[in-house]
């Protein structure tokens, strides 16, 4: 659905959206250009690996921290080349 929006996105997630709809307001301004580029990454750090864990059980721990310097990279990447 948001692939055929303005957004052209497959999905976003909840905090996402503020973003977005600050680019869309900022193109809208012209403070930004349309053709700006915008990526998004997801990594599903609230996603418990045993039952009955939660995010307020502890911090991101070593499993979530190769994958969240791994987006890091690759946006950096995008931006530079």
């Amino acid at each position: 659905m948001f692939q055929t929006t303005t957004w052209r996105a497959v999905g976003l997630e909840m905090e996402g959206g503020h973003y977005q709809r600050a680019v869309d307001a900022a193109i809208v301004r012209e403070h930004i250009s349309k053709e700006v580029k915008v990526r998004y990454a997801y990594y599903a750090s609230d996603n418990p690996l045993k039952s009955g864990q939660t995010l307020a059980a502890g911090p991101l721990g070593k499993e979530g921290i190769r994958p969240t310097y791994m987006i890091t990279k690759a946006i950096v990447e995008k931006i530079l080349t």
